[in-house]
């Protein structure tokens, strides 16, 4: 045997002469492809001052010296470019593209692509078979690419749970979402156990399920009438505590509608 299996790099014979010959060309092989890192993969035509040691992957249809080495890994060493076949599962950084591949034995693949799946995602957090994606930070940010973003929670049947569960050292104190129906509920809780309604929705109308305590305001003192439709308390009118209603123009009585004095 005269050379590795992996790399062909050639063994020192013995009684061989000039072994430093091939123990430097032993050496300029191994820091052509060991940590392996390569300017672009798409320059069909070679640089004019490339840098000593700087490697390249050849693209499709290139000229000069990277004419017919398509996929091959070139290295300017020693004044001009040396090419090494690449092996399959050899993985190579890019550059200028800020991106990793892998060489499948017929070209360089996409080490992750933008189909990639995974099982389980924890970013400086443990994920689990539950909570698959986990993610330990001060914030998330989901930002748009030009116009909107939208937030989607999908669950397979009505009776199922989408929502957002509001816990306090992982005990639960308040979620909203379709929780058990088709309903939108917000709820509350005290101890993360029991949990009660404070308000639902459906399609057709929306309704308290707990006290509504309204803003309260003294007669002398009430706010801007604009818009209609805003209700008060109003603790002091001439005859006594009252609910009132804005019209756009003033405050009225919910009981008479006359104007609140």
């Amino acid at each position: 045997m005269s050379q590795t299996d992996n790399l062909s790099l050639p063994f020192i014979l013995p009684s061989q002469a000039q072994k430093h010959v091939t123990h430097n060309e032993v050496l300029l092989k191994l820091d052509a492809v060991i940590q392996l890192s390569v300017q672009s993969r798409n320059l069909a035509t070679p640089p004019t001052s490339p840098d000593a040691g700087s490697r390249y992957i050849v693209p499709a249809s290139a000229t000069g010296d990277f004419a017919g080495k398509t996929g091959k890994l070139a290295t300017f060493q020693d004044g001009a470019f040396q090419f090494s076949d690449p092996q399959i599962g050899w993985l190579c950084y890019i550059v200028d593209e800020t991106s990793w591949r892998y060489f499948d034995g017929s070209s360089w693949a996409e080490f992750i692509n933008s189909n990639a799946r995974f099982e389980q995602i924890g970013i400086h957090a443990n994920a689990d078979t539950t909570n698959k994606l986990s993610v330990s930070s001060s914030a998330s940010l989901f930002n748009n690419v030009g116009n909107g973003h939208q937030l989607k929670i999908n669950k397979s049947t009505a009776s199922d749970n989408a929502s957002l569960l509001f816990q306090t050292g992982f005990s639960g104190r308040a979620e909203f979402g379709l929780s058990g129906d088709d309903q939108f509920r917000i709820k509350v809780s005290a101890d993360g156990n029991s949990f009660t309604t404070a308000l639902t929705a459906n399609h057709t109308h929306m309704e308290a399920n707990l006290p509504l305590v309204l803003a309260t305001f003294n007669a002398a003192s009430l706010p801007t009438p604009s818009p209609s439709g805003q209700v008060i308390y109003v603790s002091d009118a001439a005859s006594g505590a009252i609910i009132a209603f804005s019209d756009g123009a003033n405050w009225r009585r919910c009981d008479t509608s006359a104007i609140v004095t």
